[in-house]
């Protein structure tokens, strides 16, 4: 039964314009200095590029590069204190994120410990609380930098306390916390945006369209990515409802397919009566997204297209016996949805994926695919298959019971670098005796098979 793995990818962004901020201090002894840093924007230099694959078609485009001054504004506070303070910063409009150096220790006592938490405020309700950090103070080697993982985004129609407390025991510790606070910018298709002056997080938005795939790209490899379409408009964060990151196999950066629909596993409740399952869900709408890249390049390139008509089921073509069409080709690739009508169930559908790759062969790959019914519902599902690189040909076997409408959900991935895309065609929907294959009772599946040449 596939099951999934999620990797939490965590981020940082963060703010030019429309910055508000105080600074409070708590009742502790501390001697602390307080400098603010700006970048500006600069403008966008379109630059010759070279080609860069966009699409799952083998036609080649070029695309405009940009350049990309991320705007900041990096707050600097100094400290030497004992006991521990207390920084409160009002926020709209921007990410933040944050980092505290500890420079210089003098043990005073026993089990001598630093702690930083975070805590975000809105309307004097507390909507977030970040994770929580301990440093034992004896066995660091200085100096030594929390980095914290838990970026937020407060949105231009709300403002915000963003409040960052630091306790000290036993021991007098002299650090600089920075506070990165980032104006979000939007990017667009078909550029390449040459993205300078990165301080390890970037938040962007991008319009999107339920209906297409997003595939983006990123040069030098490296770093990691998470989509966000918030519910709520004012406080956005790693744990947002409606977000998405890769799953199962997950390699640095490369390239990958951000997909409108997710395939979930779990339970829900039929008539009262918990039943385990898998469903397709939407978990983005057209409506934009923001995208969160960490990296701790500083400067880099990313590129972004979409993948016409495969995004949604309601796009998607209805595939018949003989026809194909192509495949997106990246490392990772999660929500490829293709239609297929069933009207000699119980019946058999044979998919075939021949392989296409770019100048790196991978030493492996994988492949997995779930039948889903009208309903949302998946009816059938392969196991998890590691398919060696050299092979030319994928075969993908799913079982319909019933008549009517289905779609097949495809992911596959390289757990590298390397890239993989295929040529899909539907070579038969044949009757079969449901006897031939397993079915899982616990999950409600028909097991299906792949098999590789």
């Amino acid at each position: 039964m596939k099951r999934e793995v999620i990797i939490t990818i965590t981020i940082l962004v963060l703010v030019l314009g429309g910055i508000l901020y105080s600074m409070q201090r708590g009742p502790y002894a501390t001697s602390a200095s307080e400098t603010v840093e700006f970048t500006e924007t600069s403008p966008t230099i379109p630059t010759p590029s070279p080609p860069t694959e966009t699409s799952p078609t083998p036609t080649t485009q070029y695309f405009q590069r940009k350049e990309v001054k991320v705007p900041l504004k990096i707050i600097r506070y100094n400290f030497t204190s004992d006991k521990g303070f207390e920084k409160i910063l009002e926020i709209t409009s921007a990410t933040a994120y944050y980092y505290l150096t500890i420079e210089d220790v003098e043990v005073t006592g026993e089990n001598p410990k630093l702690t930083i938490g975070l805590k975000i405020m809105v309307a004097s309700e507390t909507r977030y609380t970040g994770l929580f950090h301990e440093v034992n103070l004896e066995v660091i080697k200085l100096p030594y930098t929390v980095e914290d993982e838990n970026w937020v985004y407060i949105t231009g129609d709300c403002k915000a306390e963003y409040i960052i407390s630091v306790e000290i025991h036993n021991a007098k510790v002299q650090g600089e916390l920075t506070i990165i606070l980032q104006e979000p910018i939007e990017l667009d298709y078909n550029k390449e945006y040459f993205i300078k002056g990165n301080y390890g997080f970037l938040l962007f938005k991008i319009r999107n369209s339920e209906n297409n795939l997003i595939l983006l790209k990123k040069s030098p490899v490296g770093g990691k990515i998470i989509a966000i379409q918030p519910v709520s408009d004012c406080l956005v964060t790693e744990f947002s409802f409606n977000r998405w990151t890769p799953t199962g196999v997950v390699a640095e950066l490369n390239s990958v397919i951000i997909p409108s629909y997710y395939v979930t596993w779990g339970g829900y409740t039929v008539n009262g009566k918990m039943v385990k399952g898998g469903w397709m869900r939407k978990v983005f709408s057209t409506n934009g997204l923001f995208i969160v890249i960490e990296s701790k390049d500083k400067e880099y390139s990313v590129t972004l297209s979409e993948v016409k008509n495969l995004g949604s089921p309601q796009s998607t073509p209805v595939l018949k016996i003989g026809s194909s069409l192509d495949l997106p080709t990246a490392s990772h690739v999660e929500g490829v949805v293709l239609n297929v009508s069933i009207d000699n169930a119980p019946a058999m559908i044979t998919l075939e994926l021949n392989t296409r790759t770019n100048e790196e062969v991978p030493s492996e790959f994988w492949v997995g695919a779930n039948l889903v019914n009208s309903s949302g519902m998946v009816v059938s599902t392969t196991p998890a298959v590691i398919i060696p690189g050299e092979s030319k040909k994928v075969l993908v076997y799913l079982v319909a019971k019933k008549n009517g409408m289905y779609t097949m959900w495809l992911s596959y991935n390289t757990g590298s670098i390397a890239e993989i895309g295929f040529k899909a065609k539907l070579l038969n929907i044949e009757p079969i005796d449901l006897s031939i294959f397993g079915y899982n009772k616990e999950w409600g599946v028909w097991e299906g098979k792949i098999e590789y040449r």
